[in-house]
């Protein structure tokens, strides 16, 4: 519905309302590898900040390198790319903070991954719309991963609000 987009677009621009796409896809869902990713592509081009893995980036700009993949996005329009490396952290390229990496907090034993990519997105989303820069966001965000690895629900380790202020997030 192409009419549709064109009336959220506008309304995001009035309205001054920024768009956030993890790019979390499952393959198996789609008609074709070529759909999936031309359309996963057209939805990130119209978004703010977009928060691949490095599989979505191999997917997707056809490569694992995370400045690489950052750039891919920034390039077709992208202001912020978040680029999720697992246990390794996460890369950022953001138009006005620049690039940077972040390391992944510690984690001493992995119970369940289910919910640490919606943990990573919870930490970005909630940093952000407090003000804080991109770094603190990723910060959070890994943290905030960390803890929901550590447990079977993806919901049991969500942080509080003292939490986070404890941990200094």
């Amino acid at each position: 519905m192409p009419g549709a987009h064109a009336t959220c677009d506008r309304c995001d621009v009035r309205c001054r309302r920024k768009r956030v796409f993890d790019p979390n896809f499952r393959a198996a869902l789609w008609a074709s590898q070529d759909a999936m990713r031309s359309r996963l592509i057209e939805l990130a081009a119209s978004c703010d900040t977009v928060m691949p893995g490095v599989a979505e980036g191999l997917a997707l700009a056809g490569t694992g390198e995370p400045a690489a993949i950052a750039r891919f996005f920034r390039d077709r329009g992208a202001a912020r790319v978040i680029v999720k490396l697992c246990p390794h952290g996460a890369y950022f390229d953001d138009r006005a903070a620049g690039s940077g990496t972040v390391p992944a907090h510690p984690v001493s034993r992995v119970i369940d991954t289910v919910g640490a990519g919606d943990g990573f997105a919870v930490g970005v989303l909630s940093a952000l719309l407090e003000g804080r820069d991109v770094s603190d966001a990723v910060r959070r965000s890994a943290w905030i991963g960390a803890r929901a690895a550590q447990v079977i629900s993806d919901t049991e380790r969500s942080p509080h609000r003292e939490e986070l202020e404890e941990a200094g997030l």
